[in-house]
């Protein structure tokens, strides 16, 4: 029996997730430090991290008929859990079975909280093993050895940070993302640009539509950043067109929806309008079409591009093929800012030079295809 005993890291639950998820554990054992003085961010802390636990950030109001998507679940963690609350960690009893395997984290907790931790757990067992869990790996301090985990995934890390999930229109696929790289074409005078016969060999279409095969450049510009990324050795999960929802509040999703639709004017919505409001008002729905729409309109924000590093750094791109500001520059920071310390905002362009501005890293698209610290660094 695997007894895994670990602290709950109250201002960020995701390094005690990332030592639940290091191996396949029967018993979990996590050790709240005072949980009576919790200030209401380490309550939600708490909160996420149980939700985290059972699989589902789905609230308990009924959504919409076909609204929720499965992908927006993750596998429920498989181990006993059970919670221990101290004042002090010298309060701490390692009631264990007689044949279990004691591993102790020492990572989810403060530099003091891993010393007394593994000081306490010495003094009460034998042959306790150590180890330092990290996303994407852990350091088994008593064999030392690092042994590659299990990562948590993009949906995970952000739930476990703010409290959204996300929705994602596009994840490319290896064949798409070896060809966006391949065939890579452009040429540069006042800006960078994407030659339009390397759209072409992309499948995409021109009309001779000035306004029509300038939304093909600019689409692609997102399209080509998360292929672009997708190919680098570093990144574990990349997603293109992200948009963030606040599961916990279905009426709030519903009204954002609702809103949004009212107000849409384009052919589908005119058309709709009728059966999207009685699906945003409970009537059953089954037409993919009118669900997909109202999927799309539940989010409170949204981003071009979502990366997540094997370190854990989760990079949240803009994408901008003409010309922006710096209310452009602060909506993105103001966004991973939000969301996660983790987050680092990157702007993609077709400028030609880098430039680091207002907390934010803008990059000409060609960039992309160089090594990720080049790409992440300002210099």
């Amino acid at each position: 029996m695997k007894h895994l005993f670990c602290m709950f890291n109250a201002n960020d639950p995701t390094p005690t997730a990332a030592a639940i998820r290091s191996s396949s554990y029967d018993k979990v054992t996590v050790i709240i430090l005072g949980r009576e003085w919790f200030n209401q961010r380490q309550e939600g802390s708490l909160y996420r991290f149980k939700k985290w636990l059972s699989g589902t950030v789905k609230s308990a109001e009924a959504w919409p008929k076909g609204l929720w998507k499965e992908e927006w679940d993750w596998n429920k963690t498989e181990a006993e859990v059970e919670f221990v609350k101290v004042d002090d960690l010298s309060e701490i009893t390692f009631d264990i079975h007689p044949d279990s395997t004691v591993i102790v984290d020492l990572k989810s907790g403060t530099k003091k909280m891993s010393i007394e931790m593994m000081e306490y757990a010495q003094q009460q067992m034998e042959n306790v093993q150590f180890i330092m869990s990290n996303l994407g790996s852990c350091i088994a301090l008593t064999f030392g050895v690092v042994v590659p985990t299990p990562h948590l995934s993009l949906n995970e890390m952000v739930w476990l940070s703010s409290g959204s999930i996300i929705d994602v229109d596009h994840d490319p696929d290896d064949e798409f993302v070896s060809n966006a790289v391949t065939y890579f074409d452009y040429s540069w005078n006042r800006r960078f640009l994407f030659k339009q016969h390397y759209l072409e060999k992309m499948g995409k279409v021109f009309n001779g539509s000035e306004e029509h095969d300038k939304k093909i450049h600019h689409n692609y510009l997102e399209e080509f950043t998360t292929a672009a990324l997708k190919k680098k050795d570093e990144i574990v999960q990349v997603f293109g067109g992200v948009r963030f929802i606040h599961p916990d509040s279905l009426d709030t999703c519903l009204e954002k929806a609702m809103w949004a639709a009212r107000r849409d004017e384009s052919e589908f919505a005119k058309e709709h309008r009728q059966n999207i409001m009685e699906f945003l008002s409970g009537v059953d729905c089954d037409d993919d079409e009118i669900i997909d729409y109202v999927r799309e309109k539940i989010h409170t924000m949204e981003i071009d591009c979502l990366a997540l590093t094997r370190d854990g750094l989760m990079i949240g791109v803009e994408c901008k093929y003409g010309a922006y500001g710096e209310k452009d520059i602060n909506r993105l920071n103001a966004i991973c800012s939000s969301l996660s310390p983790r987050f680092y905002p990157l702007m993609v362009n077709t400028r030609l030079e880098k430039e680091h501005k207002l907390g934010v890293h803008q990059i000409p698209f060609p960039v992309l295809l160089d090594p990720l610290d080049t790409i992440l660094s300002p210099q």
